[in-house]
């Protein structure tokens, strides 16, 4: 690859001929009138065996470091700058739907988590309609993030949506290669540093012994007492819980085994089943034998679809503002790590993907657990001493 120096058109209004002027402060005349000098400094490139002229910027330093990526990307073997193809947003989140789609088909991804991924395209698609992935910039990225709390987001919906903006740069860049879209991998490294919003520090919301009572009392069907109780043993999420069938909850064995695509973790999971809890199972599968979910919906034919509004009248009976069904997981950890269980066994009982995911949410309650337990002891032995 050849390049020359920058230089600026000295341009004949008339006759539309143009000499070649590297010093930006060029006069003359032609067919009788004044020259005009380009405004923008440009670029002569040869590569493999054409010559393209092109024009950079008004600021002579914007065409040397041109020049000088021309022959980075010369010597490296890749697209020149400007010869990238960009991507529009409109069609990048096209791209990535339909990716979803195929890993759901494939059993590499749950529906539940391609869901997840569309419904946060919904606030994305309208801050970043009209852009490309090559011309977002980090900044934008900081005014979404800032628009977003300003309407009242919180800071865990709004770091969802960052990490879908990011996931869906990985996913271009995962489909070529650095040679034929060296921008795009390095604005994917860009866009990555772009810092999440900070969450307050505070312990996560569970049930008391009283308030679980209370809760189950409120409960408005069957149906929801069932699933409560469930999640409240169990740790399961909620998606775990109205998904399930009869064929998955081995009430001889006393045990729910789930497969790995209905699990966030994409690994088999096997949870017990406490067996003051076996009775009512029995109970409500007798009570819905046409079925083979636990939570059928009207058809019964297909999982509970309106499980939320149920849900909800009983969290406002109960009087409750601050509790989710996801309190119950929370519940259940917390309660079994005062109970004197300990954080590698809750892991594996929650399913999570590393320790490090149950010591940064339920940390603080195993530490005050080791605590009060060490001054038991001390009370109880050391002080004899």
């Amino acid at each position: 690859m050849a390049a020359n120096t920058p230089f600026k058109k000295l341009s004949c209004k008339v006759c539309k001929q143009w000499k070649i002027d590297r010093t930006g402060k060029a006069k003359g005349t032609c067919c009788g009138s004044p020259a005009i000098l380009s405004e923008n400094w440009y670029v002569r490139v040869t590569t493999r065996g054409r010559t393209i002229t092109k024009s950079v910027s008004p600021r002579k330093r914007d065409a040397e470091d041109y020049i000088a990526n021309c022959k980075t990307a010369s010597r490296q073997g890749v697209l020149l700058p400007g010869q990238e193809k960009d991507i529009t947003w409109e069609k990048a989140a096209k791209n990535c739907m339909q990716w979803w789609e195929d890993a759901v088909a494939t059993g590499d991804m749950r529906q539940a988590t391609a869901d997840h991924y569309k419904f946060r395209l919904v606030a994305l698609n309208d801050f970043f309609q009209g852009k490309t992935l090559l011309t977002i910039t980090k900044g934008d990225m900081k005014d979404y993030r800032t628009s977003r709390a300003k309407e009242g987001r919180a800071p865990a919906t709004i770091n969802h949506e960052l990490k879908s903006v990011k996931r869906i740069y990985v996913m271009h860049v995962e489909r070529t290669s650095s040679d034929e879209s060296p921008r795009l991998c390095a604005k994917a490294v860009d866009i990555a540093s772009v810092d999440l919003v900070k969450k307050d520090d505070k312990k996560v919301r569970f049930l008391t012994e009283d308030e679980i009572r209370h809760l189950l009392e409120c409960a408005t069907t069957p149906l929801v007492r069932i699933a409560t109780l469930l999640s409240l043993n169990t740790g399961l999420r909620r998606s775990n819980v109205l998904e399930l069938t009869w064929k998955e909850v081995r009430l001889s064995r006393k045990v729910i085994e789930l497969p790995a695509e209905k699990m966030k973790s994409r690994k088999d999971h096997t949870v017990d089943i406490p067996g003051h809890l076996i009775d009512q199972l029995k109970q409500w599968r007798s009570d819905n034998k046409v079925t083979p979910f636990l939570f059928p919906d009207a058809t019964c034919r297909a999982p509970i679809t309106n499980f939320r509004q149920e849900w909800d009248k009983t969290v406002e009976a109960a009087g409750f503002t601050d509790v989710t069904y996801h309190t119950l997981r929370h519940t259940f950890a917390s309660q079994f790590l005062m109970a004197g269980g300990d954080l590698s066994t809750l892991s594996e009982i929650l399913a999570h993907a590393d320790i490090s995911i149950t010591k940064n949410i339920y940390g603080h309650l195993s530490r005050e657990h080791k605590r009060k337990a060490t001054d038991e002891f001390a009370a109880a032995f050391l002080s004899k001493f």
